[in-house]
């Protein structure tokens, strides 16, 4: 075959292939997988057949009854229960029934929920409840009406007029620093009449800043270092004065004591 030698022993057993020895093809056994039948199979020849359930008592077929909740067959199912309570085989009447519990069972009844009435500008239908618009139209304020009192124009372009009732001019500002001043008919800009200060001696003034710039002669002044002269004598911390009267001799000494600060005078005589 095809170039390859047949043996010339002839097969012996139905069944046999033409099997590759080795060195030619000759009959031999066909090794493919046996199979045997199991429990509902049946195996003839190359057919395997499913001979039906093995256990028939089990099964649910579209002729089985239900239970629980469910009643009927396959093809005719009916709800009978809701979570194991009894539902009503009466059907309902009355458009919007709902199903109700009676004390025993589940059974078409009457909605008792709100009823909504329609006020001024409502409208109710059905389950649907809409603003039929403003019930009065003449007290509303929009983006045309025009306002009054302290402010004129309309919404999107309103003015300021008036503070408290008294008229505003409608002259812009010319100056930096112009305030709104009273002219005797309205507020209209004008210059600031604020005092005006001049540094002296001694001050800086800065916009609104007054600064002290220090002493302007610092040899005049007298500080506690200076030493006095004349009938005193000595520092600020520790002055003394010499007074001679007759034959007495006086000092005046400074001191301090609860009661505050002071002159003390002692006297000794010039004799001594």
């Amino acid at each position: 075959m095809q170039g390859t030698p047949v043996s010339a022993t002839a097969p012996t057993v139905v069944g046999q292939v033409l099997k590759w020895n080795g060195t030619s093809w000759a009959p031999g056994a066909d090794g493919v997988n046996t199979y045997t039948a199991g429990s509902g199979i049946n195996v003839t020849g190359t057919v395997i057949t499913n001979t039906g359930d093995t256990n028939a008592a089990d099964d649910i077929t579209n002729v089985s009854t239900a239970g629980g909740d469910v009643s009927g067959t396959f093809s005719n199912l009916s709800v009978t229960r809701i979570q194991g309570s009894p539902v009503s085989g009466s059907a309902p009447t009355v458009a919007g029934q709902v199903l109700e519990w009676n004390g025993t069972q589940w059974t078409p009844g009457t909605d008792d929920n709100t009823t909504y009435t329609a006020g001024s500008g409502i409208n109710v239908t059905g389950t649907v409840i809409t603003n039929t618009g403003d019930t009065n139209a003449a007290d509303d304020i929009t983006n045309t009406s025009v306002a009054g009192g302290d402010a004129s124009g309309t919404f999107g372009n309103l003015v300021v007029d008036g503070l408290q009732g008294v008229p505003v001019a409608a002259t812009a500002p010319s100056v930096i620093g112009q305030v709104l001043k009273w002219n005797g008919a309205s507020w209209a800009p004008g210059s600031d009449a604020g005092t005006t200060y001049t540094a002296g001696s001694g001050i800086n003034v800065t916009g609104t800043v007054i600064t002290n710039t220090g002493d302007t002669n610092a040899a005049d002044d007298i500080t506690n270092t200076s030493v006095a002269g004349g009938d005193v004598s000595g520092t600020f911390a520790n002055l003394s004065r010499d007074l001679y009267s007759g034959k007495s001799r006086i000092w005046l000494c400074p001191y301090r004591n609860r009661s505050g600060t002071g002159m003390e005078r002692h006297a000794m005589d010039a004799r001594n």
